[in-house]
């Protein structure tokens, strides 16, 4: 039995369920179409009340799990094999080989060696000449400076015999300074500047020179115990060597031909700056 709209007369086909679709009015009761095999197939996919959408979401979260699960289970092996969870083969169960390795010298560092005096010498200083030949330390202080000298001889018996100089390159100069271990109590300065800790002894002509040096003692500034350079040729240096020279710096290296040239300088000073030049070394020694 065909359906036709009351109001435009026209045929109702089986989209027109509640409207008819050609003039848009509201159909009676007896025209509404009621149910349609579309309908009906649609809420036979229901399952227990659940929506079509709850099924879709379900058919999702079996395509994640089977495209990550794969995935995660890979992840997990990996983890047991870093953590040496999982079981191995005898073959790689057996001891493993110890290999004794040799250090690996680092640079900049070297094997520890006996730093005397440098915890009080600063860093910037561009020379290092330690001195036991009691010729040698009266030629090098008539060499650098009178004070050092009377200062020396006044006081000679109260000092062991090591004494460190370090010149600090102040324009075309080098500024000498040493520094002295005393065998008891340490002797009055005189005339020159001084920093004292304990048997040690720091003199200088310059007062900021002496505040350098409590500077680098105290570590609020670098000193030479912390020069690579200082370090690695003082171990270069042989233990029975109780002359020698070690050049710190370019600026000093550059000077030396300079230094030569002058007739004042001692000839054991000399000696060891002509070693310094000829072999291209930071250091040079006298046995």
């Amino acid at each position: 039995m065909k359906r036709i709209c009351p109001k435009c007369k026209s045929v109702l086909g089986n989209y027109d369920h509640y409207f008819c679709s050609r003039c848009g009015s509201p159909l009676p009761p007896d025209l509404i179409l009621k149910e349609t095999r579309q309908e009906k197939k649609f809420f036979e996919h229901q399952d227990n009340g659940k929506s079509t959408f709850s099924f879709l979401v379900r058919i999702n979260y079996k395509l994640i799990f089977t495209i990550l699960g794969p995935i995660f289970f890979l992840g997990f092996v990996y983890f047991l094999y870093t953590k040496n969870l999982l079981f191995v083969s005898d073959l790689e169960q057996e001891s493993p080989v110890i290999v004794e390795k040799s250090p690996i010298e680092i640079p900049g560092t070297v094997p520890s060696v006996d730093l005397l005096f440098s915890d009080y010498i600063p860093y910037q200083s561009s020379v290092y000449l330690q001195i036991s030949s009691e010729d040698y330390k009266n030629d090098f202080f008539d060499y650098i400076n009178e004070e050092f000298k009377t200062y020396y001889n006044s006081n000679k018996d109260l000092i062991n015999e090591e004494i460190a100089f370090f010149g600090i390159k102040a324009g075309d100069e080098i500024v000498w300074n040493i520094v002295i271990e005393t065998k008891g109590d340490p002797v009055s300065s005189g005339s020159l500047e001084s920093f004292v800790d304990g048997n040690y002894s720091v003199l200088s002509m310059y007062e900021e020179i002496i505040k350098e040096c409590k500077d680098s003692y105290n570590e609020i500034s670098k000193n030479l115990s912390k020069s690579s350079k200082y370090v690695l040729a003082k171990s270069s240096i042989p233990d029975e060597s109780e002359n020698y020279v070690v050049v710190l710096n370019s600026d000093f290296r550059n000077t030396i031909d300079n230094i030569l040239e002058k007739e004042t300088v001692p000839e054991f000073y000399k000696n060891l700056l002509e070693d310094v030049k000829e072999t291209q070394l930071d250091y040079a020694f006298i046995l």
